[in-house]
């Protein structure tokens, strides 16, 4: 160490030791004893200001989230009534109608009596106007405002493409209708049932496009029914984990979830088949909830103490 260095700490000792009464007398005093309080209780205050306006945001935050996720399901509620809706009044019938006649029609084709039997159907070429559907607002809500991840996201973009497919389909359909009306010639009318049930004709050739056109349609109407379904199923659990959250933190809130029935179109035969889309059940599993320092601590003491008076039982 340098000698000026030494010389300087004795000088600081002596000066503090000179010094020490009146320190002592200046910390004891009002003013110090009023400042350093002064400066304390500030700090604590700002403190529980910050801590204050903090638990106030997350609330807010919690109680927009319930607020948002209950008014996408209402988004979703009115598309699903819509789609319920078309099918029972317009594709159900049409489909099962079409099926019905083509069986009858397949079987009396294959009768051996075919030719002294006058086979009779009804086409129904009615056109379908496919409902408008608010899948972008379904989709500002799953994608911008709320907090949602995995299986909402996809089902978003599986809705999305399902309704296209509707209206793709269905133009398409209604187009060939439009076609069917206006052909005069003789020898398409000769062969119009074949081309309407989509059989083989009697020179080999086979036009299915209207059997796959309205089959599309159907199933693309189930599939836009159970995505938009099971969104509003997500939907459901987020706002009740939401609540969960929130009644934890701050004791029971206004908010509720929303829940929607589907007991009258199940029993009527409108719903689809889940078995068909089994994946999108099995494939999105959650994780398992990631344990907290002080849980896992906990676990292993058991654990431990477990082991230990298991070992003096034996």
């Amino acid at each position: 160490m340098d000698v000026w260095e030494c010389v300087s700490k004795l000088e600081l000792v002596v000066f503090l030791k000179e010094q020490w009464s009146w320190i002592k007398e200046f910390g004891n005093s009002d003013f110090t004893v009023a400042f350093i309080g002064s400066l304390a209780g500030a700090l604590g205050g700002a403190w529980a200001a910050q801590r204050i306006a903090e638990r106030a945001k997350y609330k807010e935050q919690l109680m927009t989230e319930m607020k948002l996720t209950n008014a996408a399901t209402s988004v979703a509620f009115g598309m699903v009534s819509s789609l319920l809706a078309l099918k029972a009044q317009h594709i159900l019938p049409i489909k099962t109608e079409y099926d019905k006649a083509k069986q009858e029609f397949t079987e009396a084709m294959a009768s051996p009596h075919k030719q002294q039997k006058e086979i009779v159907f009804i086409a129904d070429f009615r056109a379908l106007t496919p409902p408008i559907c608010s899948i972008d607002v379904l989709q500002s809500y799953v994608h911008g405002k709320l907090m949602m991840k995995s299986r909402p996201l996809a089902l978003i973009g599986a809705l999305a493409e399902a309704l296209e497919g509707i209206k793709f389909t269905n133009n398409l359909r209604n187009e060939l209708i439009h076609n069917f009306k206006n052909n005069n010639d003789e020898d398409y009318k000769s062969r119009q049932a074949e081309v309407y049930f989509g059989i083989t004709q009697v020179d080999g050739k086979r036009d299915t496009r209207y059997n796959d056109l309205l089959n599309a349609v159907y199933n693309k109407t189930d599939d836009a029914i159970f995505f938009c379904m099971l969104l509003m199923k997500d939907l459901n659990e987020h706002c009740t984990k939401t609540k969960e959250l929130y009644e934890d933190k701050f004791g029971k809130g206004e908010i509720e979830p929303d829940i929607a029935t589907f007991e009258k179109p199940a029993k009527a035969g409108l719903l689809p088949d889940e078995a068909k889309y089994s994946d999108w059940i099995t494939s999105f599993q959650s994780r398992p909830k990631k344990l907290s320092r002080l849980q896992r601590f906990k676990n292993w003491l058991i654990t431990e103490l477990f082991k230990k008076r298991s070992f003096k039982l034996g």
